[in-house]
Order: structure tokens, then sequence, then C-alpha cells
């Protein structure tokens, strides 16, 4: 069985990777876009919550879904993506930003370290090379 891969960001850093659907928005609007996608048969794939970092300082958020490319039904719904984004949702709903605005650096950092920490689920599925180039 083969899969499809694809990206759901609001991180610029990685708009350009293939199959990325990119969001002009915050965490929550790329959370709403996950959560519609697994309503589409969509199971997530990377967690929406990884690198222990708080939602209310949390600016980007990439995350990884797939698709069997064959489905034995057509409105199949994965129960345990469900549960999780459900759980990111209520999550970051119920954070209150705790962050100045920030300073360019500090949101080149954070678009980094999200970066940093979906570049092993990209590797392993291909997205991208060993070394990050896409």
């Amino acid at each position: 069985m083969s899969f499809f891969y694809e990206i759901i960001s609001n991180n610029p850093r990685i708009k350009s990777f293939p199959n990325c659907t990119y969001i002009e928005g915050p965490v929550l609007d790329v959370l709403i876009a996950l959560r519609d996608k697994v309503h589409r048969g969509y199971r997530i794939l990377s967690h929406p919550l990884t690198g222990n970092l708080p939602a209310s300082r949390r600016l980007f958020l990439s995350v990884v879904v797939f698709k069997p490319s064959l489905q034995q039904e057509d409105h199949f719904v994965d129960l345990d993506s469900i549960k999780l984004v459900e759980s990111a949702l209520d999550i970051y709903r119920n954070s209150k930003p705790s962050f100045p605005l920030q300073s360019t650096k500090a949101m080149e950092d954070m678009q980094y370290l999200d970066e940093e920490l979906i570049m092993p689920v990209l590797r392993q599925c291909g997205i991208t090379s060993q070394e990050g180039v896409h």
C-alpha cells in the first residue's frame, strides 16, 4: 500500500517543501486545517504538541499527515487522529499567549525550532533528504 504525505504548516521556512499546505495564520488555524484533513480521511503522523513547548509560546506549527492511496472505505476517519487534534485544539484554545511582540531574530529562531522538530518525520517519509535539503 502506498501513502500520500502532506505537511500542514504556518512556518515560512516549510512552505516551499513538497506537498505543503501553507496556512497564513496562527497555530490555531493550522490545527483547524489539520482537523479538516483528518475528517477527509488523513491520519496524523507527527504529533501537533511535539517539542515540549507551551502552547502559549508557540507561534509556528508544522504537522505531517498521510492518507493511504487505496482506502477500503470512502469515508474512513481515524479516531486516534480525531482525538489527538481535538485535544490539541482544546489546549491551544485555552492557552493565553504569553509572549511580547517578537523581534525578527526571535521569530526566525521560532521558525527554525519548528523546522528542526519536524525534520526527522520529513526525512523518514522521504519528503526531504538526510541533509535537510528539499
